[in-house]
């Protein structure tokens, strides 16, 4: 490798660990949701409160999808756990879809 390359390199990769940094704080709301696939029997007895949807930009990808899901779920609805529907995976960025509910 040459120095350019090196420098590239590790430009690319500091970058990258500042965007996933960014990305993996949870608010305590957002700690307490849980995620649960949709045909889970752990939420068979839970109310479904509403419909959710979180972006965020593709540098962080569907992590930060899931992650941003917890958190709108618990802002919008107070919502204990979290069922993802689908992840529609766009030019800039991810919008990660599915249902908040409360499995008290």
């Amino acid at each position: 490798m040459s120095m350019k390359t090196n420098i590239t390199f590790a430009s690319l990769v500091a970058l990258m660990a500042l965007s996933l940094q960014g990305c993996s704080t949870l608010s305590a709301g957002g700690q307490q949701v849980h995620v649960m696939p949709q045909n889970s029997n752990l939420i068979a007895g839970c109310t479904k409160l509403g419909r959710v949807s979180a972006e965020v930009t593709m540098l962080v990808a569907s992590a930060a999808a899931e992650n941003a899901l917890r958190e709108a779920a618990y802002e919008q609805y107070k919502a204990d756990t979290v069922v993802p529907t689908n992840y529609d995976h766009g030019a800039v960025s991810v919008v990660a879809h599915g249902y908040a509910m409360r499995c008290d």
